[in-house]
């Protein structure tokens, strides 16, 4: 088992490993899987506890003669298969859930349509943001995320950290943890045409492709003729599509 789902299963995950978690469950098909059979068996475990601890206490209201040691031992089986029964039906759901299908977002297409911000990287050697955004653009992903993650959680009503999380979040397909802090960031703080623009491409990530669609529709004319260019290509392979 994945050390990071095991931890998850003890409860002991960090901030760092959650967002780490996160990653692979979107990226790592088998684990999420895995980590979807694991809910499912604790959601059921837990149910049956609760049904098991109703049972004692109207037994101990209203005692009845005890069940037979032979019967006992029919219905431990007979519960047995049924969670057999349910954890196969469940796996099936799972794997199905990961084949292709026409809901599925397009990572072509937003690899294609795709601009990447003006990263703010040539700022001063003390600015934290800079540091956080170089140690992302050099690849050490996960710890930027989980900086950045702990700067917002110090200064919660900074603008600034909310919309670069949403841009990192936007770049890493993460349409989710983007749209939680795209619905916190004033747009007249920054230009009128990216954060729109984030809210297109979070939808497509997302499999949402009539809502981009309307979106687009609805902010095309007052966009920038470099963002309309985008939302051309957009529009024509969607319908195409």
């Amino acid at each position: 088992m994945n050390p990071l789902l095991e931890k998850y299963i003890d409860n002991s995950l960090s901030a760092a490993e959650q967002v780490e978690l996160d990653l692979l469950l979107i990226s790592d098909s088998n684990l999420k899987i895995e980590f979807d059979k694991y809910k499912a068996a604790r959601m059921l475990s837990e149910a049956i506890l609760e049904d098991e601890i109703i049972g004692n206490i109207e037994k101990l209201q209203n005692p009845v003669p005890e069940t037979s040691h032979h019967t006992k031992y029919i219905l431990l089986v007979l519960a047995a298969v049924i969670v057999g029964f349910l954890m196969y039906i469940f796996s099936k759901s799972s794997h199905s859930k990961t084949e292709p299908s026409n809901i599925q977002p397009d990572k072509t297409l937003f690899a294609q349509v795709y601009k990447e911000p003006v990263w703010p990287v040539e700022r001063g050697d003390s600015d934290k943001l800079q540091g956080i955004i170089s140690d992302y653009l050099s690849g050490r992903t996960k710890d930027a995320i989980s900086q950045l993650e702990s700067e917002i959680a110090m200064y919660p009503d900074s603008l600034t950290l909310q919309y670069w999380m949403a841009e990192i979040y936007t770049k890493e397909s993460l349409p989710a943890k983007t749209e939680k802090y795209l619905s916190k960031i004033i747009v007249k703080n920054y230009t009128s045409d990216r954060l729109p623009y984030l809210e297109i491409i979070t939808l497509i990530q997302s499999g949402q492709e009539a809502k981009a669609l309307a979106k687009i529709d609805l902010i095309y004319k007052t966009s920038h003729p470099e963002y309309q260019e985008i939302y051309d290509q957009i529009k024509d392979k969607l319908k195409k599509g």
